[in-house]
């Protein structure tokens, strides 16, 4: 993670050409480097896309019938973007922007990067509205499919699809099964 870290910086004061020095010395490090890039990009498996066979949300019985957005579906997008723009020399710190150039760079189909992105942002809307609904110590991350519009829940069950499809695009592109 602390490649990430690196990767995912941004300077907010002094020298900025010092900080796109070192994120450009860290793509030249990594470019080719296929072991280690699919070491990097196996973190996007550290947690289940809570979608089941036929449809169905899962949510977990212990956080009370609710799903955890960030494990399940913003995580593995920010990550799995974030493998494949190092891989591509991609320097944008933003998901969203590294999307669109990892498109203009043909890395990503262009509906699959503009499903890729409607995906994250809605993930990111309903993350945000339940961070400015939960109560003191509560978890924003959660969501309770059954409180939501049936409408949501659809978008919902379409992104996390997005999510799936995503998760299997950088499992095959980075060879999992090899390294």
């Amino acid at each position: 993670m602390n490649v990430a870290i690196a990767y995912d910086a941004q300077a907010i004061a002094g020298d900025t050409q010092l900080l796109d020095k070192a994120k450009i010395a860290l793509i030249d490090l990594v470019r080719g480097e296929q072991a280690f890039l699919a070491h990097f990009a196996r973190a996007i498996d550290a947690f289940e896309t809570p979608i089941g066979l036929f449809n169905n949300l899962i949510t977990s019985e212990g956080a009370g019938d609710a799903l955890d957005l960030k494990k399940g579906g913003i995580f593995p997008i920010v990550h799995g973007v974030r493998s494949l723009a190092i891989e591509h020399g991609v320097v944008e710190t933003s998901t969203d922007e590294r999307i669109g150039r990892l498109r203009d760079l043909g890395a990503l189909k262009t509906e699959f990067a503009r499903d890729l992105s409607q995906s994250f942002r809605f993930l990111q809307m309903l993350r945000l509205d339940g961070q400015l609904a939960a109560s003191a110590g509560a978890s924003g991350t959660l969501v309770r499919p059954a409180q939501l519009s049936s409408m949501e829940r659809q978008l919902l069950r379409d992104a996390l699809h997005v999510v799936k499809e995503f998760r299997d695009i950088v499992r095959h592109h980075f060879k999992f099964g090899t390294f």
